[in-house]
Order: C-alpha cells, then structure tokens, then sequence
C-alpha cells in the first residue's frame, strides 16, 4: 500500500475536527511561515484514536504575492507535518545547466523532497559524474576524473575539493556502512545539493551573468589617436 493510500484509507474511520497550524515551506514561492487554514470557518479532519491521530486539512500560503494552497497531513503525537503536497523542493537556477547535468541534479532535489535522501546523495554523485563527462574529464574513477576537470576547467579549490566530498556522500549513500559522514540523512543531502549549485553557478553561469552585465554597458567609441 502506498504511503498516500495508507492516508486515503484511514478518512473511512470517525472523524473530528481541529485547527492545527503548521510551519512549511511554500511549494511556490519558497517561502518558509506558519501557514493557517484556507478561510475562517474551515477544520481539518481528524482521523484515528485518543492515543494517536492524524488530521488532514488545507493550508494557504500567507504571502500575498502567492497565496498557494497546500494540503497537509499532521500528526498531532509528533507534533509535526507527516505529508505536504504539492511537495516542497530546494529552489535552483536552471539556465545555462546542460541537459545532461540538469536531468541528474533534478532526479536528486525530487528524491530530497521525497525524503528517499540516499537514492538523493547516489544523484548528486551523478551529478558530479555528469559534469565532468560534460567537459570530457577522463579517468579510471570519479575521483580521477574529478581531478583531471580541475585541469580542464577554472574552478575554485574549495570547489573542487567539495567536489571529492560530494564523491564520499555518493559513496557512504551506495554501501552498507558510511565511512566518511555518520548519516547519510536530510541535512547531509541538503548541503549537498546547496554545494552542488554552487559548483554549477561557477562552471556554467557565472560566464553568461558577466556577458549580460556587459551587454548592458553604454558603447564607449573608442579614442582617436
């Protein structure tokens, strides 16, 4: 059974109603406040028993550029959000990205929202291999190849050597045991895919924001002799 079909399943059962207000982060605009019900007079169901409920309900977001609305599950024992939809990703630039590289960061921002965080870290290190096969870095292994893009191409070394550590998050993700992090969980993985577009900020979009900023200077004839 699916974890939303789990959900649909138990609305079957006595309801009651409740307002609970829930901290998430808008799906839209990115912004992250308490999100009440849609209008004054609506509830959330509550499905369950004294010893453990969950409610269902309807939340909007309070930016008023926005205004979004979201539907969430709340555990009223955990006191947290046990389900958002639409769900929330991590927010990032997709201009100038190549096609290849863009399709790998995306899989592992949806897994992260998911919370499948180490089918996540396994694309981030897809990422990395994606983008040094981009520039045509060869080697036996990534790590290799890592090293031969940083003869390739202009990237800083705090960069570089991220790089080699988003290498060891793929790896931990991949084997039984982690041998560099002590989890491969939400925070690994969203630090991870913040390092990730910082990495491709620098080798593919820092370049066309300074042809744009110069496209924009006044033309200066040049002084005659």
């Amino acid at each position: 059974m699916k974890e939303t079909d789990k959900y649909l399943f138990k609305l079957n059962h006595e309801t009651v109603s409740s307002n609970i207000p829930s901290v998430l982060t808008c799906a839209f605009c990115g912004s992250k406040s308490t999100m009440s019900q849609t209008h004054a007079e609506s509830k959330d169901i509550g499905v369950g028993n004294k010893m453990h409920r969950e409610f269902i309900g309807f939340r909007f977001c309070p930016n008023r550029k926005c205004m979004s609305i979201h539907l969430v599950i709340y555990s009223e024992l955990e006191s947290s959000v046990k389900l958002q939809y639409p769900l929330s990703k991590i927010d990032f630039d997709k201009e100038g990205i190549p096609e290849n590289v863009l399709n790998a960061l995306e899989q592992a921002v949806d897994c992260h929202a998911q919370g499948s965080y180490i089918a996540s870290a396994i694309m981030i290190r897809k990422t990395m291999e994606e983008v040094c096969h981009h520039f045509e870095a060869k080697g036996g292994n990534l790590e290799k190849r890592i090293e031969a893009l940083g003869e390739k191409v202009i990237l800083p070394k705090p960069l570089l050597d991220g790089m080699h550590s988003l290498r060891y998050l793929g790896n931990d993700a991949a084997h039984v045991e982690c041998r560099t992090y002590n989890d491969v969980g939400e925070q690994e993985v969203q630090t991870g895919i913040r390092f990730v577009k910082e990495i491709l900020k620098s080798l593919f979009q820092y370049n066309e924001l300074l042809k744009e900023l110069n496209s924009l200077k006044a033309e200066i004839e040049p002084e005659k002799p």
